[in-house]
């Protein structure tokens, strides 16, 4: 992972800790992205300081970043507990759209 990728996840959580008290709120990827295209958050404001902040570490890394379960922490686990394995998944932003079509469907 690059220091740009790097930065917009700390950016990313730093706006989750700054509105919901949480380093990563489930749902903040989205949440971010609608943000940062002008549409309104599905939770949650957004001050124009933190879509500032994002839109420059978005802009540097061109990628962007959810979370979901470690699959290879659960099944070494073997566990459906996703409560505490959660990892980073960073996409391009071709497959980021591709996921949110997926989500729509």
């Amino acid at each position: 992972m690059n220091a740009d990728v790097e930065n917009l996840i700390d950016v990313m959580s730093w706006v989750s800790q700054c509105n919901w008290a949480a380093s990563w709120m489930e749902g903040t990827e989205y949440a971010l992205w609608n943000a940062l295209h002008d549409r309104k958050p599905t939770w949650g404001y957004i001050g124009d300081d933190e879509i500032a902040a994002l839109r420059e570490a978005f802009d540097k890394a061109k990628m962007w970043v959810m979370m979901k379960p470690s699959k290879e922490i659960l099944e070494l686990l073997n566990t459906k507990d996703t409560g505490s394995y959660w990892m980073y998944n960073v996409l391009t932003i071709p497959e980021w759209e591709a996921h949110l079509m997926e989500e729509l469907l």
